[in-house]
């Protein structure tokens, strides 16, 4: 028997426990649970933070985004994605750092440098903090036509970071 279950099972009570957390009123127990699930880096966490990501306390949707940036899983990207039209200045920014922290264990990845998902496609390939309005273009075209094939979405992200590079 490996020295590892007991090991991967107080993580995964450690991570229950802070899941647990989040409903918490108390901020600095909300706090201290984004931070460590974040830190835990726990992709079992991500729906409950995504699900946070709709409250209507700026400073909840920022802290957040931070944890889900460092937990970097493609299944918080519409969700994070949303936050770029936020009303508050600094989630949209750490929306952007975000999205840029996702961007970068995407081009990581050697054995698939061209994700087939097509949002996932233009977050390798559109930077949102060099060509934010052409990112938000991109993500309208992935909603409304989302069964176009891959070489549409390789052009129009062509084709929008040209538009906006011009507008610069």
């Amino acid at each position: 028997m490996s020295d590892n279950k007991p090991k991967e099972m107080a993580k995964q009570n450690e991570i229950r426990y802070y899941i647990e957390r989040l409903k918490s009123k108390d901020y600095f127990v909300f706090y201290d649970a984004v931070h460590k699930l974040g830190e835990l880096r726990s992709h079992k966490a991500v729906p409950h933070l995504i699900e946070i990501l709709k409250s209507d306390k700026s400073i909840e949707r920022f802290k957040v985004l931070e944890a889900l940036g460092k937990i970097g899983s493609i299944k918080a990207l519409f969700p994070m994605i949303d936050q770029l039209t936020d009303g508050k200045a600094y989630v949209r920014s750490y929306a952007v750092r975000a999205l840029g922290q996702i961007r970068a264990k995407l081009l990581e990845q050697t054995e698939n440098p061209a994700p087939k998902q097509p949002i996932a496609f233009a977050l390798f390939h559109i930077n949102p903090a060099h060509y934010p309005k052409a990112f938000l273009k991109f993500y309208e075209e992935v909603k409304s036509k989302p069964n176009k094939p891959l070489d549409y979405w390789k052009l129009t992200a062509k084709q929008l970071t040209a538009v906006e590079g011009k507008l610069k």
